[in-house]
């Protein structure tokens, strides 16, 4: 009897063990796969006050060249995350997405479907 209580008391160990791997490893791939890499935008002040002269009656052809070179390098994703943040932060417009658009439209990028994240 002494010998089925040592091979019940390793496989407890072996199956305590193998759970806490398992839980340990499951723990850090998740840690892995949640945290996004860092966006790092450009400052696209401009690029808000360009928006808010397009979107306002009466002004007409703004300068869109400062707002249109600094999201020439971005990839689409990029440009729309970094200006959805600056139109919030800059400005006090009900529909970010339409100056999303506008702003797009204007510097010539065709973004499918801009919609800013809520």
């Amino acid at each position: 009897m002494g010998s089925k209580g040592v091979a019940s008391n390793v496989t407890i160990l072996v199956l305590s063990l193998s759970i806490l791997f398992f839980f340990t490893t499951l723990s850090s791939v998740k840690a892995q796969t949640v945290a996004p890499p860092p966006l790092t935008c450009p400052e696209l002040r401009v690029c808000a006050n360009l928006a808010q002269g397009l979107l306002k009656v009466g002004i007409n052809n703004p300068d869109s060249r400062p707002c249109c070179s600094l999201i020439s390098g971005l990839a689409d994703v990029e440009v729309v995350l970094c200006l959805c943040a600056t139109i919030r932060v800059n400005l006090a417009i009900v529909d970010v997405n339409l100056a999303l658009k506008v702003l797009l439209d204007t510097c010539g990028r065709s973004v499918p479907e801009p919609m800013c994240p809520t």
